[in-house]
Formats: C-alpha cells, structure tokens, sequence
C-alpha cells in the first residue's frame, strides 16, 4: 500500500513539474535599488513554481533549490560607488545627465557581464537551456544576445518610464513631438523650441518590513508630522559637500516636524528633531501615518513607492529619468522641485512649508493611491501571468506591434510621398499642355479673322 501512496505521489510531483519553465532573469547592474526589482521578480517567479537562473550582483546567501545564481559582483569595478556621489555630481552637473554618458556606462557594463567567468561558462554550455528571458533595460539591447543564444522569448523589463527608446524595442513608432526623451525635463504638449530640442536630443542619440521599534516609536510619537529624506541607494548623503550638508542640518533644525535623514556616517551635533539613519526600511516608513513628506531624487521606484503609500513628495533630480519622473508628479499635483545646489536650503525648505501647510498635495496623493490600488488583480499575479503567456505563446506573437512587419518607407509614408510628386508632376504636365492647347487655338483663330 505505501509503494502505492509513494508511485502517485511521484505522478503527482512529475505532473507539477511539468507545468515548471526554465527561466534565466538578467539584472546586472550594481544597484540596490535595482537589484530589489530584480529579486522581487525572481520571488514571483519562483514561488509560481518555475526554475530561475538569476544574474545578479548581490547574490543570494540560502537560494532556494530551484534557484541559481550567478554572481556578477565584479561589476561594482565597473560601477564603482563613488560615481554616484553627490558632491561629485554637484561638482560636474552635466556628468550623469549626459545621455552619452549613460549610454557608455551601460554598455561598458553590460560588456563586462558577459566577459566575465560565470556567465561566459552559461552562454558556451551547449547544454544550458531556457524557456524565456527576462532581462531589464537600461540603455543597451545587449542582454537581447541571451535570447538569442538559448533561442527562446525575451521579455524587457524597464525600471524607468516607457520613452521612445524603449518603445523602439518593438518597432513602436514614436514622435519626439509627444514621445519626450528620458532625460527631459518637458512633458507634452511641446511649445516649438522643446519639441525642436526633443527631435535634435533623439537624432544625436541615434547617431552616436518594517520600522524598527526606536523608528517606530519616533514617528508615532511625531506631534507636527515626520519629514523623510533619503537620496537612494547610490546617491550618499554622506558625500555632500561640507558646506551643504551643514547648511541642511541647520534648515531641518528650525523645523517643527522630526526629520529622518538617511545618513551613512554619525553625526555630530544634531537638533532635536533630527534623527541620522544608516538604513533606512524606506517602504515601512512611507507606511506609516504620521509622515507628511518624503524628500527624495525622483526615481521610478522611489515615486512608485511614494504613490503606493498615497505620501507627497518633494523631488530633487540628479541625473537620467529622475528629472522626468518629478517633473510629472509636480504637473499630477503631489509634488514640488528643488534643484540639487550648495545653496538649496532655504528653498527645500520653502518647498518643506508649502507641502506641510498645503492639504492638496496630501489629498492628491491619496488619490493617486487609491487610483493605483483599484485594479482587478495584483500586479505580482499579473506578472507570473503574462511570463506563462510569452513561454506558452512561444514569444506572444500575436502582441508584438503590427509596425513590426511594415516596411520602413511606408512608415514614413515615402511611397504616398512619391506617388504625391509624381501626381503634380503629371497634373503640372497637364496644365501646360492644355495651356498651349488653349492658347494655340487663340492664336488660330486670330489669324482667321
């Protein structure tokens, strides 16, 4: 009897099995932030029952049996840290909002992966095999090559806002004239000046949980609201020029509201109201109901995050799409904008006021939040959903852009553009000859007379 428990116990685990896909998920670079998305794609993956590989920088320290990573921490050489430091921005503002250079960054990066041992060693086995890939974009199609070399599906995952370049990924059609650059600080409608710079910025491209229990207890017992900094994972408070750093502790000081500052070094001589955190659990802090608003350099995930939790924000950009990402949560309402300088604490602090004192910036996040809350399934279902379709679809075919299989000069119309010419050519042609016609007989009947 128990032989015969243990046989249809083994049907039953084959039968599961069989419903399982290999997937390889690509998420190299060296990024906290990043890295979140990437292992939280990978839980979805997983605990719907398929087999990952995962390409990661921050491997995991107990993976789970279906799960295998390949470490590709080496990429912090490429990446270093320090790149992203505030006093190293502030001290070349054009640095990291250069499309150029984050182009090259990207795809030095990326180059790296792929030379390194491990992944080499994965992309040579003839007997590695995937079902899909998942691989984020972020400047370069190079992780497309993965797709290519095992055969299978690719799925893009973006950690930004959709732009043209993205879109361009499955020949979707775009216009600089609506289809703004990630970069950019403009969002439709374009005046003719931003839409003239939008259409030069894409022809020069294309040619070139929870609160810790003394967190806990500061933020409940908050009288006036709590005020939350934090700059990210990459970008360090404490790589601030001295001058600012100072004079943003005296600004928070003169504050009625407790302010966390994600921090990475102590600090000496703290107001009363200011408290210094090395880490920061950012999705718990945005949770709980005394925050009144979080201060932070407009990244996708940090403005998701922001809306999720239904908290105002005030943005101050640095580099790549965080510059868009704030202008448009200004333009929806639930946010103002600094820039980032030496000389920006009076106006965060002006801007501090504004958001405290305003109750339409709160009640526009609430909004927000409940308008992204109110769908019909969880986005984590919707994902392992559609990774099954492309594996079941073999691509999903039937969602790709029809864009796809017209060719490029009917796209931009250059046969109707012909056929136009050379119909006013022809009409042109017409015209004089039925003018001499006209004036032929004119003169005959001159003569004749």
């Amino acid at each position: 009897m128990e032989k015969i428990k243990m046989f249809w116990l083994a049907v039953c685990l084959m039968l599961a099995c069989a419903e399982a896909s290999k997937i390889l998920v690509v998420f190299p670079l060296p990024s906290r932030s990043h890295g979140n998305l990437g292992d939280g794609l990978v839980k979805h993956l997983l605990n719907a029952g398929h087999e990952v590989t995962y390409i990661t920088p921050f491997p995991y320290k107990n993976a789970p049996p279906t799960l295998r990573t390949i470490d590709v921490s080496k990429n912090f050489d490429i990446m270093p840290m320090d790149i992203m430091s505030i006093k190293s921005i502030m001290d070349s503002p054009m640095f990291l909002h250069s499309i150029g250079f984050m182009l090259y960054m990207m795809i030095d990066l990326n180059r790296h992966t792929i030379q390194l041992e491990e992944v080499n060693k994965l992309l040579t086995d003839p007997k590695e095999e995937f079902d899909l890939v998942i691989a984020e974009w972020m400047f370069t199609d190079i992780p497309a090559g993965f797709a290519s070399v095992f055969d299978c599906p690719l799925i893009w995952l973006s950690s930004v806002e959709v732009h043209w370049m993205i879109l361009q990924l499955v020949d979707q059609p775009t216009n600089p004239a609506y289809t703004v650059d990630i970069m950019s600080t403009y969002t439709p409608p374009l005046n003719f000046w931003q839409r003239a710079n939008e259409l030069w910025t894409q022809v020069k491209i294309n040619f070139l949980q929870y609160v810790l229990q003394e967190l806990k207890k500061i933020m409940d017992n908050a009288k006036h609201g709590v005020v939350y900094f934090s700059m990210g994972s990459n970008l360090k408070s404490k790589d601030m020029p001295e001058e600012l750093k100072k004079s943003l502790l005296q600004m928070f000081g003169t504050l009625k509201q407790t302010v966390l500052w994600k921090f990475e070094e102590k600090m000496d001589n703290l107001p009363s109201n200011v408290h210094i955190l090395d880490w920061a659990p950012q999705q718990a802090i945005l949770s709980h109901p005394n925050l009144a608003v979080f201060i932070t350099h407009g990244g996708l995930l940090s403005t998701t995050e922001s809306v999720h939790f239904g908290v105002p924000i005030i943005g101050i950009p640095v580099f790549a799409d965080q510059f868009l990402n704030v202008v448009k949560a200004v333009n929806k309402g639930f946010a103002q904008r600094v820039d980032l300088s030496y000389t920006m604490a009076d106006k965060l602090r002006e801007a501090i006021i504004e958001v405290t004192s305003n109750k339409r910036y709160a009640e526009k996040a609430k909004e927000l939040s409940f308008i992204h809350h109110d769908r019909p399934v969880k986005p984590g279902v919707e994902l392992v959903h559609w990774v099954n379709h492309v594996i079941n679809t073999r691509g999903a075919p039937h969602l790709r852009s029809p864009a796809l299989h017209v060719p490029f000069y009917q796209k931009i119309y250059l046969d109707l553009a012909v056929f136009l010419v050379i119909l006013l050519l022809v009409g042109r042609l017409l015209v004089k000859k039925a003018y001499r016609a006209v004036l032929s007989k004119s003169k005959a009947k001159t003569k004749t007379h």
